[in-house]
C-alpha cells in the first residue's frame, strides 16, 4: 500500500510541477514581440508631439521646446523617455528590444492562448490523482492502517467536497 500511495504522490508533485511551470511560463517571442510593438505604439502615442511642436509658436519660448527637454534633479523625480523615444525612433527601439529577446530561451513558452486550457486539463488530473490517492488513505484507514495526508492536500477532495 505504501508504495502505490509514493507513486501516486510522486505523480501528483510532477503534475504540480509541471502546472507551476505552465502558469508561469514565458509568452513565446512572437507573444512577447507583438506585446514590444504595442508598447512601442502606445509610448509613441502618448509623446505630446502637438504640445512640443506649439512650445515653438509660442512668443515667450525663446525658440526652444520643453517637450524634448529631459529635466534631470536630486529629489528623486523621474523623468519618462519612453514616449519621447518611441516617437523619435520607434524602429530603433523595437529592433534594438528584439535583439535582447535574442539573449532568451523561449523554448519552454506557452502560448498566452493555450495557458488557460493547460492547466485546467492539468488541475482536473491533479484532481483525479488525489482522489484516487484518497481512496487508498480511506482504504488504509479501514485496514488498520494510518497514513499521513499530504501537507497541500486538496481539502475538497479530503473532505469529498462537491461545491
Amino acid at each position: 500500500m505504501n508504495k502505490r500511495i509514493n507513486d501516486i504522490r510522486a505523480k501528483i508533485r510532477k503534475a504540480q510541477l509541471d502546472l507551476n511551470h505552465v502558469e508561469y511560463a514565458s509568452l513565446t517571442k512572437a507573444e512577447a514581440i507583438k506585446r514590444l510593438d504595442d508598447w512601442v505604439d502606445h509610448q509613441a502615442n502618448y509623446y505630446n508631439a502637438e504640445g512640443a511642436v506649439a512650445s515653438f509658436l509660442r512668443i515667450d519660448s525663446g525658440g526652444h521646446s520643453d517637450g524634448l527637454t529631459v529635466f534631470s534633479s536630486d529629489d528623486g523625480l523621474e523623468t519618462e523617455l519612453a514616449p519621447l523615444l518611441c516617437f523619435l525612433m520607434g524602429d530603433m527601439v523595437r529592433a534594438s528590444m528584439i535583439r535582447a529577446f535574442d539573449m532568451f530561451d523561449f523554448s519552454d513558452s506557452v502560448k498566452k492562448t493555450e495557458r488557460k486550457r493547460m492547466m485546467a486539463e492539468m488541475k482536473r488530473a491533479i484532481n483525479t490523482m488525489e482522489k484516487r490517492e484518497e481512496t487508498m488513505i480511506t482504504q488504509a484507514e479501514a485496514d488498520g492502517i494510518h497514513i499521513d495526508r499530504r501537507h497541500n492536500a486538496d481539502p475538497a477532495v479530503v473532505l469529498d467536497w462537491q461545491p
